[in-house]
């Protein structure tokens, strides 16, 4: 939902993914089941994703793809399954993770896919995934 009024962004509370995430269509790599791409500029206001939970993704919970995500803020998460919690690709900024709880993660790399600068800011009760990746799967 966008409030151009308010120059926000938001995703309601309480959404549940199951099974998402696929293979992109715009080339070689796989997409979250939230993909948040800001190919026509930054966002406008904050985009806050509230009690998100994510069972079984293809590939991860949430992709963020080219730009600068400093206006993202993560509270209130449930991941079950999937290889990862997180995957980067050319994306910077700091995104404050409150509450991120992970379990059954597929592969063994921590939860995060990345090839880029963003960091992920531990604001507490956040479990089962490493917050510190360490850019192994770039190529």
């Amino acid at each position: 939902r966008v409030d151009r009024r308010q120059r926000q962004m938001c995703i309601r509370d309480r959404n549940t993914l199951v099974r998402g995430g696929a293979p992109s269509r715009f080339g070689p790599q796989d997409c979250g089941s939230i993909w948040l791409w800001q190919e026509q500029g930054a966002f406008q206001g904050t985009v806050h994703f509230t009690d998100i939970e994510s069972y079984d993704s293809n590939f991860a919970a949430m992709t963020f793809w080219s730009g600068d995500y400093s206006d993202v803020v993560i509270s209130g998460m449930r991941v079950v399954g999937g290889p990862y919690v997180m995957e980067v690709n050319s994306a910077s900024g700091t995104i404050p993770c409150d509450h991120v709880v992970v379990t059954g993660l597929t592969l063994p790399y921590g939860g995060i896919h990345s090839c880029a600068s963003l960091i992920f800011k531990d604001e507490g009760g956040n479990s089962g995934w490493d917050m510190n990746h360490d850019h192994q799967h770039c190529n």
